[in-house]
């Protein structure tokens, strides 16, 4: 899930606004995109995700599929 928040300072108001319905999505079972739904549960206990997100991480690394140039190789395509 993708979710895009307004400019902090220049659109202070409408970043406030989909803060709080961002917001929601954390703690309101009924909304659509409630994050913690039970099929995405993987049992994971609090003192594990730091290994879980290092194995999930090892595997986006040596996967050549997921494998996304680095920003200094994404700005040398483009000429100054």
């Amino acid at each position: 899930m993708f979710f895009g928040l307004p400019h902090r300072i220049l659109l202070a108001e409408d970043f406030d606004e989909q803060v709080q319905v961002l917001g929601q999505c954390f703690y309101d079972s009924q909304h659509p995109n409630y994050v913690f739904r039970p099929q995405y549960h993987k049992r994971i206990p609090a003192d594990g995700l730091q290994r879980y997100s290092e194995s999930i991480w090892e595997q986006i690394v040596k996967d050549k599929n997921l494998d996304l140039p680095t920003q200094q190789q994404l700005l040398a395509q483009f000429p100054l």
